[in-house]
Parts: structure tokens; sequence; C-alpha cells
């Protein structure tokens, strides 16, 4: 029975066995070997027989049929010899297989946790320098709306419409910029209500606030 090959032709660098091809290898050679020890069993029954009958006709046991049981059957030891090699080879090929896929498993499982962790460096750089740029934006925005809150008339600071420019009026809105955009939890949003007003557009109406009122107030 032949053997087949998965190595590819010769003028192709052989390809490392995959634990799939070496079983499917194991496997063929398994089949060989039995067919080899079936043809092994029947020349042994064969020449058994041989010697047998020519003992029965008389001293002589060196008789054309024996020869040619004992030639026959001295093959069928060689074949199924060979046979159990190369199934004890494809064992080990099969062996080699399973450490070299679980090698390379182990190799790609670090190199994605590598690059997983080289991406996560980037991204955690990337995310310090915004934290940056973002607590120097807030401290601007509260620095700016102090000033507001510094320029108003004593009577703008009391009114009702002027709450606000306060500094307390202020941090909320910061937080619940930073909560709408979901740098911090937003705990109202859970209780169904809706997402906090986007602090640009709070900025730009207390604008034209201001210059309503200027308009209102002018003679």
């Amino acid at each position: 029975m032949p053997i087949l090959s998965f190595r590819g032709s010769r003028d192709k660098a052989p390809r490392p066995l995959t634990v799939d091809d070496a079983a499917a290898i194991l496997a063929e050679r398994e089949a060989h070997a039995a067919t080899a020890k079936a043809e092994l069993d029947a020349k042994r029954a064969a020449y058994n027989a041989a010697v047998g009958e020519a003992s029965l006709a008389g001293p002589n046991l060196d008789t054309p049929e024996v020869e040619r049981a004992d030639r026959e059957f001295r093959r069928a030891i060689d074949r199924h010899e060979r046979a159990q090699e190369a199934v004890r080879f494809a064992e080990n090929e099969r062996a080699a297989a399973v450490a070299e896929k679980a090698r390379r498993d182990d190799a790609a499982q670090w190199d994605e946790l590598e690059r997983l962790a080289a991406a996560r460096a980037q991204a955690a750089e990337k995310f310090s320098d915004l934290a940056t740029k973002l607590a120097m934006a807030r401290d601007d925005f509260l620095r700016a709306a102090q000033s507001v809150q510094g320029a108003l008339s004593t009577a703008a600071k009391i009114g009702e419409r002027w709450a606000l420019f306060k500094s307390q009026a202020a941090r909320d809105q910061v937080r619940a910029e930073l909560e709408r955009t979901g740098v911090i939890p937003d705990p109202r949003r859970a209780l169904g209500f809706p997402v906090a007003k986007p602090l640009a557009e709070v900025s730009a109406e207390l604008c034209a606030m201001v210059n309503r009122r200027r308009n209102e107030s002018a003679p």
C-alpha cells in the first residue's frame, strides 16, 4: 500500500506538518501496518501448514513448497517490520507537530499580548496628554467665568437671570459637561433624565442673553 506524502514537491521547500496532516499520515500508516500484520499472520499460517504437510511425507522438510512458504513468510516479516517502523516514525512526527503547534500558539499569544500592551501604552500616552489639556481648559474656563462674575454689576449679581454666571454655576456646568461626554458617570441618566445641554451651547446662549439685556437697557 503506498504511503501518502504531505511534504510537497521536490521543487518546493517542505512545509512543516500540521497536526491534522501528521494525524492523517499516522492513521494511514497504522492501517498499512494492520494490513501487513494480517498478511504476516496469513504467511505464518501458510508456512506452518507447508511444514506440517512436508513432515507427514517424510523427514525431509526442504521441499519446494516449504521453501516458497518460508520466503513469503520472511518477506511478510520484513514488510511488517518496515510498516511498524513507519508507524513509529509517524507517531514521532505527530508528537513534533503537536509540540510545534503549541509553540506557535504560545508565540502568537505573546505577540498579540505585546501588540495590545503597546496599543494600551500609546492610548495611555494620548489620554495623559488630553487629560492634562482638559484640566488646563477647565481651569481656563473657571477663571473666565470668575472674570465675568466680577464684571457684573451689583444689581445683576442678585438678579435671577444672571445666576448662571456665578462661580458655583460654572463649576456645575463643568461637571455637567464631563458627565455629558462620559468622562465621569452621570447618575441622572439612570433615573431617566435627558442628557445635559452642551457647555458650548449654554455659553452661546449666555452671550446672547448679555447682548439682549444690553439692548434692552439702552436709552
